[in-house]
């Protein structure tokens, strides 16, 4: 399946190099195909689309604590999206693992949500929780290959819960309850509870960018222990702006994750900048403080060297990634390049790990 993918993707360069500069409807029309059904004055279903993903990328470690490279199939989901009368919509996503020969690894979303208007709607089913800025964007939106460590460390997982959602004017805002029991099929309340509040303030108009918000999220632990579905801290806070004018982007958020575990903050600045209307160039820069040794290594890719300890934790973290991002069709068709470096110290200012990472891969969704 590993190869089967690969030339695939090649295929897809390809195709785009031989098309060159030719009308964008070509795109148009290709990702029209996973619509199969539409009719918006049907009596019950009005739309029936096919929806997934395909992610690969190369990487390339060079570190004080030795080498590592190789592929990963990084995402693969497939799965359906619905609309109903009556403002219901229904979606569903099955994660696979080309690596493994499965089909079906997991069940990755399943969301059941009544919408009557664009300022009111509730989820329910195995959901994203809406809490931090780099978390609540979709992998195929990122800018960067991963998301920063301590939002990857902290964040909730697709867990079973109920969430609202609403707007009023300049503010819009979101709470949910959620199971603390990840499992790969729906999840359980086993282990307690999390509870999730965002509340966002759109600055669009006061300020004369193309884009500006502030946002807060807040994230509690019911206080029961043994949850799967987050990372060791009860209390996760994140205060985040995004902005856009013309070519320039910039994200910054902080992050104070306290409480079971000692008090860790995270701060990220991520400025982009749109070289081209097809080419980008981002920066991404990303650290973590704590008192204790409570910041576990980055599965990708520091774990992938041989000689660190099966799961390194430290207590200072910097990271820094310059990239360059092509993207052949928006962000359902683009290609990434780019190179990282990082730094984690442990106790007593012993180094865990020190090293650089080249990052190539293609993202494709529909």
């Amino acid at each position: 399946m590993n190869v089967l993918l690969r030339c695939l993707c090649l295929l897809v360069v390809l195709a785009t190099w031989l098309r060159g500069q030719e009308e964008p409807s070509f795109y148009d029309r290709m990702w029209a195909y996973p619509k199969l059904y539409t009719n918006p004055k049907g009596s019950f279903l009005r739309e029936f689309s096919l929806i997934g993903r395909y992610e690969l990328q190369n990487y390339q470690v060079d570190s004080h604590e030795g080498n590592a490279s190789g592929w990963e199939n990084r995402r693969i989901r497939y799965g359906i999206r619905t609309q109903f009368a009556g403002n219901i919509q229904f979606s569903a996503q099955i994660n696979a693992d080309a690596d493994q020969g499965l089909l079906y690894e997991r069940l990755w979303s399943l969301i059941l949500t009544w919408k009557p208007s664009d300022l009111f709607s509730v989820s329910l089913g195995k959901i994203r929780p809406r809490w931090s800025q780099e978390w609540a964007k979709s992998s195929y939106e990122l800018l960067t290959f991963e998301r920063s460590l301590l939002v990857d460390t902290a964040r909730p997982f697709y867990l079973p819960g109920v969430a609202i959602d609403g707007k009023k004017g300049r503010w819009d805002w979101n709470v949910g309850i959620y199971g603390g029991d990840w499992d790969r099929e729906l999840g359980s309340f086993n282990v307690g509870a999390l509870y999730v509040a965002s509340l966002r303030y759109d600055l669009t108009q006061q300020t004369g960018l193309d884009r500006a918000n502030v946002r807060l999220d807040y994230m509690q632990d019911d206080g029961r222990r043994g949850k799967t579905g987050k990372g060791p801290w009860d209390t996760n806070i994140a205060l985040s702006a995004d902005l856009k004018d013309g070519p320039l982007g910039l994200m910054t958020e902080v992050l104070m994750l306290t409480g079971n575990v000692d008090t860790t903050w995270g701060l990220t600045f991520m400025p982009s900048y749109d070289l081209t209307s097809k080419v980008q160039l981002v920066l991404h820069l990303h650290a973590a403080r704590s008192d204790a040794a409570v910041i576990r290594d980055s599965r990708r890719y520091e774990r992938e060297v041989s000689t660190l300890p099966q799961r390194g934790m430290g207590r200072h973290y910097e990271f820094a990634y310059l990239g360059l991002n092509y993207r052949i069709y928006g962000d359902r068709l683009k290609l990434m390049t780019g190179i990282e470096y990082a730094h984690m110290d442990g106790v007593r200012g012993t180094e865990v790990f020190s090293g650089w990472t080249g990052l190539s891969g293609i993202r494709f969704n529909f």
